[in-house]
């Protein structure tokens, strides 16, 4: 197939990247007739068209992001932390975005422990992340050939409906200062994950930011060496975006093997990490 020449660069990659799922799938079809053995559901699903909505998974694979959504999402994000920054002490501040940071990293294991689990593919509306991060796997490198607005804007379904949530309930209307600071800072982590997970698949990590360098330098983003162990079959080492804390992770999935378990603990802490903190540290100060 050849490329529409008024495609601009951000579509330009999601286009070479599509090509190379249609390429990968046809070796995989060819493969599976001559072994006899059943077709993997990554390949099964890239061969059907996705179903109005994405509620039912298939292709395309990867897909360009609005910009605009994306940016609007993190004013959103801003608003929630500025509201109520001035109002509240440094000190708690800071212990807020500390929280966060490693409550952050846990909860994108979680959350990557979910979408790696190949039979979720099948389900309705989890299916088609699932589907997209399993061929990340096959294709690693996507990430970095993904515009940064493109990586983000994945999330945006799902950073969208947080947002609804945390605001009109969690936070009560941004009312409570707490919850609303935590619930900022989670939509701003998930930002900073998807750049910290982008930024381990650079191809070129020598031509990364000096602060970069310096964030996975200290342990507070993952690096490229560490985050290598995860592309490994079967893929069931180094979920969490940032890495820190990865050995919890490690220690949930040797206790609860059920995937359906995962999903509720998924959803569970979607819908109430940002009351439990927030509520928690008006505990703690009050």
């Amino acid at each position: 197939m050849v490329p529409d020449l008024a495609l601009n660069p951000r579509e330009l990659a999601i286009h070479s990247l599509n090509e190379e799922v249609e390429k990968k799938t046809r070796a995989a079809v060819e493969e599976a007739k001559k072994s006899g053995k059943e077709l993997s559901e990554i390949y099964r699903r890239a061969l059907i068209p996705m179903s109005p909505g994405g509620v039912w998974a298939g292709k395309p694979i990867y897909v360009s992001r609005n910009e605009y959504f994306s940016f609007t999402l993190l004013g959103i994000s801003a608003f929630m932390m500025l509201k109520h920054v001035v109002a509240l002490d440094t000190l708690h501040t800071i212990i807020c975005i500390i929280v966060s940071y490693f409550w952050y990293d846990l909860y994108s294991g979680i959350l990557h422990v979910v979408l790696d689990e190949p039979a979720n593919i099948s389900l309705p509306l989890i299916g088609q992340p699932c589907l997209e991060f399993q061929w990340h796997h096959c294709i690693p490198s996507d990430i970095a050939r993904e515009h940064f607005l493109d990586v983000a804007g994945d999330l945006n379904i799902a950073v969208s409906i947080m947002a609804s949530l945390h605001i009109v309930w969690s936070s009560s209307w941004t009312s409570h200062p707490y919850c609303s600071m935590f619930g900022g800072l989670k939509l701003f982590m998930a930002w900073f994950g998807q750049y910290s997970h982008r930024s381990a698949h650079s191809p070129r990590p020598k031509s990364l930011s000096p602060i970069t360098k310096a964030l996975q330098k200290v342990g507070l983003m993952i690096t490229t060496r560490a985050h290598k162990a995860h592309y490994k079959a079967p893929y069931d080492e180094d979920f969490c975006l940032l890495g820190v804390m990865e050995p919890f992770i490690t220690i949930m999935r040797k206790c609860v093997k059920n995937n359906f378990i995962w999903i509720a603990i998924f959803l569970f802490v979607s819908a109430f990490d940002v009351r439990i903190l927030g509520k928690t540290m008006e505990a703690i100060v009050a």
